[in-house]
């Protein structure tokens, strides 16, 4: 007696593009020399999280003077509300140097690392989703101006100099999954030992706990 088995046996992995929805079961793709795709596809690494509307940024409106390591945080702060049931995980922050600083300094994350954040959010800002169009409401609260319950040093990023003839010290940050802040907890952006005036934008991907 022959027994017959699938062809789909035998594809360990499929060459070409595949169309498929979510729960389908499927094989690994594979290139046309025999390699295992596991690329972003052209579309970039974020593509998706932002099409699943997991990815949402926030930016400052206008030139923010950033405070000094404190707890009254001026700059642009990120809260994970404690009952949020998301992590946050931090994607990319870009920061631009809007006035000559006075003296040489650094800009850092500062914050409360929880897990009960008690955060006053005196200015707060508008997140979008990633998804352009989409209304999705991120749990993350953003504000230009809070009141945070610790200021810890948690994350330095860059220097920022004195004179334009030194550089000023802009930041085009991409965190590697190395900054995770689970419901509770709360980051600033801010300034080490000397005010800086920037203007800021921070981008992150929400995930269930």
């Amino acid at each position: 007696m022959s027994i017959i088995v699938p062809n789909s046996f035998y594809a360990i992995n499929q060459v070409g593009v595949q169309a498929n929805s979510d729960g389908a079961q499927t094989v690994p793709r594979a290139g046309r020399l025999g390699e295992l795709i596991v690329n972003d596809v052209g579309l970039g690494r974020y593509y998706e999280a932002a099409r699943r509307g997991k990815i949402f940024h926030a930016s400052n409106a206008a030139g923010q003077a950033l405070s000094v390591n404190s707890t009254t945080a001026t700059g642009l702060i990120i809260t994970n509300p404690p009952s949020s049931g998301k992590n946050i995980v931090l994607l990319r922050l870009v920061v631009g140097i809007t006035v000559v600083a006075a003296g040489i300094t650094a800009l850092i994350l500062t914050g409360d690392p929880g897990p009960n954040a008690a955060v006053t959010h005196t200015t707060p800002l508008t997140p979008k989703c990633s998804l352009f169009g989409d209304t999705t409401v991120p749990v993350a609260k953003v504000d230009s101006a809070a009141t945070l319950a610790v200021a810890t040093l948690q994350y330095f990023l860059n220097a920022a100099a004195a004179s334009p003839a030194s550089g000023v010290g802009n930041v085009d940050h991409e965190f590697a999954g190395d900054i995770i802040m689970i419901p509770g907890t709360a980051l600033s952006l801010q300034a080490l030992t000397t005010a800086e005036t920037v203007v800021a934008s921070l981008s992150w991907a929400e995930v269930d706990v």
